[in-house]
């Protein structure tokens, strides 16, 4: 993954993509993306201190 995912963005395409989607569906697209950003982040930081 070369950058992080627009967290509005997923989640506005998830919920489209479940069709009646509730306020679980958003919680678990919310929940979703920022454990990706979150792991995303860790490899740039892994990265950078390999990089030293």
């Amino acid at each position: 993954m070369t950058y992080p995912i627009d967290k509005e963005v997923f989640v506005k395409r998830w919920c489209e993509a479940k069709g009646e989607a509730d306020e679980s569906d958003r919680e678990f697209a919310e929940a979703l993306v920022n454990c990706i950003n979150k792991a995303y982040k860790r490899g740039v930081e892994d990265g950078k201190r390999s990089c030293k």
